[in-house]
């Protein structure tokens, strides 16, 4: 599995209407069959006005051919069109999803508790 974050840094004062439009598209995007598993994250410290669109996909052939199918359609390029210009720049991250267990299993360990089978 991988997640996809695409990091948005808004215009300022862009944030409300940028959390309108994506929650617009929540709405419009089970008919485009598009962004199967995606969250929305908005900065609480450091740098103002990040809008973040976090997708998790299989593997990246099904991230392309889903981007590829989201990007021909008409509904997709006219929703993106109101979102180009609240933004001023964004960058892309890729990362594979790993699993070396969850936090209470890495705090067991580290207390050197042994795992209950």
């Amino acid at each position: 599995m991988i997640v996809v974050r695409n990091v948005f840094r808004l215009k300022f004062g862009k944030a409300r209407e940028m959390r309108q439009l994506w929650e617009e598209w929540k709405s419009m995007s089970p008919e485009v069959g598009a962004l199967r598993a995606y969250r929305t994250l908005v900065d609480m410290t450091g740098e103002s006005y990040v809008f973040i669109l976090e997708n998790e996909f299989d593997d990246l052939a099904s991230y392309e051919q889903g981007q590829a199918a989201l990007f021909n359609t008409p509904t997709w390029r006219e929703f993106y069109s109101k979102v180009t210009p609240l933004v001023d720049s964004g960058y892309r991250e890729i990362f594979q999803v790993i699993d070396v267990g969850t936090a209470d299993t890495m705090t067991r360990a580290a207390s050197g508790a042994t795992a209950i089978a």
